[in-house]
């Protein structure tokens, strides 16, 4: 068990309650459900359902597939990293091992308590309907929800009062090179500018348009930049997303490197609370439900963007 699972409540009559009574519209026994209740109001998922949603939510975004997921139940506070190269030597029998002082290498990273919030909607036909899967829909639906907000934060996020994005223009990636048209050579020159250990584990993200663009790219003995059998440059994987920019004057449309170096802290679990009045005119029934979380590139060096030159 994490610290993060005590914060979930496992036990059969809470989800029970949960599913069947709360988020019907109905009253859950109070004894029951005073334990999941958080400070804003609402009931933390259970224990089984937030893993289901946990799950939908890695399969929505690149980033929980890419970024290191820990998590840290408080509201903020620093966490320390390590940014230091640490070597394994040979030593032979009875030979000493050479301690070496690494907290020159650690560095403190904040990372803050965000919240994220959105508001579902549910016809009350199907909330009444005891046969029907409210928490495999909500669940799925408010992963799709969290997912594209979150890719966008991660992607482009401002730090304040969310993650800080890995095209931040302090605190994300480095800037690999300038160009005012990408071409081959470019792709060659930020691939080779991320240093070995991080193209090791390294992946590509861009947007559709600009992925589109690179397909046709080839070098001047004819040669695709792309490998349209297995969708890679380099050989390393390609990932598109949405929310990078497209390839503009001043824009950062392709970033690449090791994107395990992009920290998503998970702070609290998903909660949820009905919402029956404001919606009865409607004959619906709303799911406000919050996320608490943070992000930040740990080490600026990881990944590198391509940056487009400014008109």
């Amino acid at each position: 068990m994490t610290a993060y699972d005590i914060y979930t409540i496992g036990t059969a009559e809470y989800k029970r309650a949960f599913w069947d009574k709360a988020m019907r519209g109905g009253q859950a026994p109070r004894e029951v459900m005073q334990s999941g209740n958080s400070l804003h109001d609402t009931l933390v998922l259970p224990a089984d359902s937030n893993k289901r949603f946990q799950e939908a939510l890695r399969r929505e975004s690149i980033f929980r597939q890419l970024a290191t997921c820990i998590s840290a139940p408080q509201s903020e506070g620093s966490i320390w990293t390590s940014v230091c190269e640490d070597l394994a030597e040979w030593v032979p029998e009875n030979g000493k091992v050479n301690i070496m002082d690494a907290t020159g290498g650690l560095t403190k990273q904040l990372f803050r308590c965000n919240k994220l919030a959105v508001i579902a909607k549910l016809t009350n036909n199907y909330v009444q309907d005891i046969g029907f899967d409210a928490e495999g829909y909500l669940t799925a639906h408010l992963a799709k929800s969290f997912g594209r907000a979150e890719e966008n934060a991660f992607i482009n996020g401002s730090g304040e009062g969310m993650p800080t994005g890995i095209l931040h223009g302090t605190d994300g990636a480095e800037i690999g090179l300038t160009t005012a048209e990408i071409s081959f050579d470019d792709m060659a020159e930020l691939y080779l500018s991320v240093k070995p250990e991080y193209r090791k584990n390294g992946v590509w993200i861009m947007n559709d348009e600009t992925a589109l663009a690179l397909r046709t790219l080839k070098d001047n003995g004819g040669s695709y930049l792309w490998n349209h059998n297995s969708d890679t440059i380099f050989g390393k994987p390609v990932h598109t997303s949405e929310f990078m920019p497209s390839a503009m004057p001043g824009s950062l449309p392709v970033a690449f490197g090791d994107f395990s170096h992009y920290w998503i802290v998970n702070r609290l679990p998903l909660s949820v609370r009905t919402l029956t009045e404001r919606f009865t005119l409607q004959h619906q029934t709303g799911y406000l439900a919050y996320e608490f979380l943070d992000g930040r590139l740990t080490r600026p060096e990881a990944v590198k963007a391509l940056q487009i030159k400014a008109a």
